[in-house]
């Protein structure tokens, strides 16, 4: 009974007991998937160049991996760099950071991958495999990041920069979902 008592002036996860946390969260949610549906094109360019520099008879997945590790670093950084506080500066910065982030998030997501493809087809797995994956996706991915790294770096800061001056525009004016 005690329990129950404490529990109904209570707000629901989350959530502020106005709601107004609630509304917040979801403005910078959608201001951070802003900045990951502006990174996931470029992620797909760099993936589908790496694709045609591979050797031929390979799956072409690069497209896929680029696509789903620059959306997810894009929203990532931006809601906890810029989605509160946009800006042009802030936002170039943020783009730069989750240029530098996705060649290796990419690593690990096809670390991931194979690691549950090769679960899957009865091959053994335990920490140590864990970790020698993990160990070889920061290889891969700063090896990434030297070959990709020039396109993902400028890339990224450029989308950032336009991204964070329109949010401020759009939020000061009343536009936006921060308004």
């Amino acid at each position: 009974m005690e329990r129950d008592s404490n529990l109904k002036g209570m707000p629901p996860s989350g959530q502020s007991a106005d709601g107004v946390g609630g509304r917040l969260s979801r403005a910078l949610s959608r201001r951070s998937l802003a900045m990951g549906a502006a990174c996931a094109p470029a992620g797909l360019i760099v993936g589908a160049f790496a694709d045609h520099l591979g050797p031929p008879g390979v799956a072409r997945t690069m497209w896929l991996y680029g696509a789903a590790a620059a959306f997810a670093t894009g929203y990532a950084v931006w809601r906890g760099m810029v989605a509160a506080r946009p800006g042009l500066f802030r936002g170039a910065f943020a783009g730069a950071a989750a240029g530098v982030a996705a060649p290796a998030v990419c690593s690990v997501f096809i670390s991931a991958v194979e690691g549950v493809q090769g679960i899957l087809a009865g091959m053994p797995a335990g920490p140590g495999l864990l970790f020698k994956g993990l160990a070889i996706a920061a290889g891969m991915g700063a090896l990434s990041l030297f070959y990709a790294g020039w396109v993902t770096i400028p890339a990224g800061a450029i989308l950032g920069a336009v991204l964070g001056a329109l949010q401020k525009r759009s939020s000061r004016k009343g536009l936006g979902p921060a308004s």
